[in-house]
């Protein structure tokens, strides 16, 4: 008898399920630092109180034909910095400033691409 097909794939050696494509990073208790796993192709950054967020892109060589979207979602006047993985792929740091900022990168397996920007 065949069961229910998986929605769960294999990435880089994770097995992953749909919903862990995605992330909401919640700044509340400490400035917060967080390195992107190559899956995570949705970030949604929310800060409610005044601490600094950095996300870092995992490394550009295992993201290759890939697209990530970043959106800050901000409930208080705080900025958020995205940066590449050891600037490993030289992409300058980008920093949101203002709520509904975004960006779309693109991997082409040596450099990240700004595909769409919504960011001052």
């Amino acid at each position: 008898m065949a069961g229910k097909p998986s929605k769960q794939t294999t990435f880089g050696g994770w097995d992953i399920k749909p919903e862990d494509a995605q992330v909401e990073l919640l700044s509340a208790v400490g400035n917060i630092t967080y390195q992107m796993k190559p899956y995570e192709q949705v970030v949604r950054v929310t800060t409610i109180a005044s601490y600094a967020m950095k996300v870092t892109l995992p490394p550009v060589s295992q993201c290759v034909g890939r697209l990530y979207y970043i959106i800050h979602e901000v409930r208080v006047d705080q900025s958020c910095v995205v940066e590449d993985f050891k600037a490993d792929a030289g992409l300058s740091d980008i920093t949101f400033d203002a709520a509904g900022e975004y960006v779309v990168l693109f991997s082409t397996g040596e450099v990240w691409l700004e595909v769409v920007t919504g960011y001052s």
